[in-house]
């Protein structure tokens, strides 16, 4: 697990390694599971982020608490592309 700060707002990113891309229907109970197992009791009251890093077979998971004024996604799936802007 790694923390960090931008400005007052804390972040917890966990990278969980897998043999291949977990199902739709079935990565809430995954992430959730592998929280629990990194003793993350309170994982509800967090706000989460996850995407599937394809040539890691990674999920890199971010949890933070309050919505981020200065975080804005722009996610294109059909194209695969993934931005964020920081202001």
């Amino acid at each position: 697990m790694e923390k960090f700060k931008v400005e007052n707002y804390e972040f917890l990113v966990f990278y969980f390694e897998v043999d291949e891309q977990i199902r739709k229907n079935l990565i809430k109970k995954f992430i959730f599971c592998q929280l629990k197992l990194q003793n993350i009791k309170d994982y509800k009251k967090y706000n989460l982020f996850y995407v599937y890093v394809k040539e890691l077979k990674q999920y890199q998971v971010v949890l933070y608490l309050d919505i981020l004024p200065f975080l804005f996604l722009e996610r294109n799936i059909k194209n695969g592309i993934e931005v964020f802007v920081y202001n």
